[in-house]
């Protein structure tokens, strides 16, 4: 698979080579000749690829939702408050889950999709500030200010480098000191809108997707007519042009497919817009929040409030991974589920829960090591430490499941070198499958 990413790149330089040694030896006078030779070489290329790797959907629960409802069963533990009526079941699938009659949803996901899906328990989120998922699937500041990129960027610029939009995320949940609702990531750059949707979502969207490019765009310009243009700036061009033609087209294909008039404040609709734009091979990789910053966040009246969320979630879910199979997209994505805290053992006075440091992932695709839960914690809900090769809790050289070893698993099932990302952790790689090639 290095050697198609190898191919891909190879061939796009030599796209704007071809650009550079036309300008340099001027047998095109115009850069805008220059521009449409490189951008139909440069479409071609794309065109003529098909990237083995997998595209990436993260959805995102802010505020930290509670395991015990659905991942990490403690009926009948004395050290948790369990919620009544909830009964642990094995899915046609094979895997176990909790079941309750107020989420059928949940039931119906680990019956059609848990032979390919795996239960991540006793993920240790470090602490209860909420600061370990955005390193995951976030990247920038509200006011603009770059940080390292995040992982997600970063497998999706490594694997397919002729991604128009790389890593897209949408509807980000907004926490302090990250980042919009919404975010294009492009390279190192990042497209950042507030969206107020309650205006019109699709016109924002779009104005999200292109206002980058075409500031950009408009300065390059104006680099060229003060300084003439160079093989640099027309390899710019190329790209700035080429992403916008893309992007466009991919709005228009999302809209169609998705048919009628798509409500993109609707979580189901975003993932299958997500779904678009992987088909089109717009991004390697969406991060999609599942409802609003800190919705899951329930200090009162807890498992009604975490039950609706869960079965909303779910619901979304069922119908995202279904659109996606009927696409032809399912076969090679890889679905984190995740939230950024767990939930306190006990409920407080209010009949609520506060956030805790553990708390369950679950992880989908074809390649995963699926049907099974992995990981455990104890009666107080404390991560239990697990062999990062072979998955048991009694072996040798025992790790912390954390969200950095199970992204460098991501990595190195890949064939990405991991240790150059996340040099200090070892990948879980028990949670995926040893494919023969």
């Amino acid at each position: 698979m290095a050697g198609d990413v190898n191919r891909i790149t190879y061939t796009s330089k030599l796209c704007f080579i071809l650009g550079e040694t036309l300008l340099m030896e001027k047998k095109l006078t115009s850069h805008r000749l220059v521009l449409n030779a490189c951008l139909a070489v440069f479409t071609a290329v794309i065109a003529s690829q098909v990237l083995a790797y997998a595209n990436i959907l993260t959805i995102y629960c802010s505020g930290g939702w509670d395991p015990t409802m659905v991942f990490d069963p403690k009926i009948g533990v004395s050290e948790v408050t369990a919620e009544t009526g909830a009964t642990l079941r094995t899915a046609t699938t094979g895997i176990q889950h909790v079941h309750h009659s107020d989420r059928t949803q949940v039931k119906t996901f680990f019956d059609t999709f848990g032979t390919y899906t795996a239960i991540i328990n006793g993920v240790n989120i470090g602490a209860v500030t909420q600061q370990s998922m955005p390193r995951a699937t976030l990247a920038i500041t509200p006011n603009g200010k770059k940080r390292p990129a995040d992982w997600l960027s970063v497998y999706a610029a490594t694997t397919n480098p002729l991604a128009v939009a790389p890593h897209v995320v949408i509807n980000a949940p907004y926490l302090p000191g990250d980042m919009s609702p919404y975010s294009v990531y492009l390279d190192s750059d990042a497209i950042e809108s507030y969206l107020d949707t309650s205006q019109d979502y699709t016109s924002a969207r779009e104005t999200a997707l292109l206002t980058l490019h075409r500031s950009s765009y408009a300065r390059l310009l104006s680099s060229v007519t003060t300084d003439g243009i160079d093989g640099s700036k027309a390899k710019s061009l190329t790209l700035h042009a080429l992403r916008e033609q893309n992007l466009k087209a991919a709005i228009t294909a999302a809209d169609t497919a998705i048919g009628g008039t798509p409500d993109y404040t609707d979580f189901t609709t975003q993932g299958k817009f997500a779904v678009e734009l992987m088909k089109k091979g717009t991004t390697q990789a969406v991060t999609l929040g599942c409802g609003n910053t800190d919705a899951w966040n329930t200090t009162s009246n807890h498992f009604n409030a975490q039950s609706t969320l869960y079965q909303n979630l779910f619901k979304g879910l069922n119908s995202i991974l279904s659109y996606a199979s009927t696409s032809g997209v399912l076969s090679n994505m890889i679905v984190l589920v995740v939230s950024d805290a767990g939930k306190t053992p006990t409920t407080d006075d209010q009949n609520g829960k506060g956030l805790w440091p553990t708390t369950s992932w679950l992880l989908f695709g074809a390649t995963v090591n699926g049907a099974k839960t992995h990981g455990a914690t104890d009666s107080y809900l404390r991560g239990s430490v697990i062999d990062p090769v072979f998955g048991v809790t009694n072996g040798q050289n025992m790790v912390n499941i954390t969200p950095a070893r199970i992204f460098s698993a991501i990595f190195d099932a890949a064939g990405i070198p991991y240790k150059t990302i996340l040099p200090s952790d070892i990948p879980l790689s028990f949670l995926f499958r040893k494919v023969k090639t």
